[in-house]
């Protein structure tokens, strides 16, 4: 079957949710073989959108997601 855009999805939000997620884990939660899951994350890191250390698929550290959020400082949270 290989991957499509469904399983791209997936795994990409599994791995936004979890900060750090490994292939077997995500193939686990998707019910996707792990050489699609392997053959997606190929793609994904080709495109710069996932980070693959230690066996594991994370978020690139460029998108700022670890930095400390600040409520207040996205302009959303209203009048306090």
């Amino acid at each position: 079957m290989g991957c499509n855009s469904e399983l791209k999805s997936k795994i990409l939000t599994l791995i936004y949710q979890r900060g750090e997620i490994s292939p077997e884990k995500l193939s686990e939660l998707t019910k996707s073989p792990i050489e699609e899951i392997k053959s997606c994350g190929q793609e994904l890191k080709s495109k710069k959108l996932i980070e693959e250390c230690c066996g594991k698929y994370s978020t690139p550290a460029i998108l700022g997601l670890k930095a400390d959020y600040t409520p207040g400082d996205d302009g959303c949270s209203g009048a306090g």
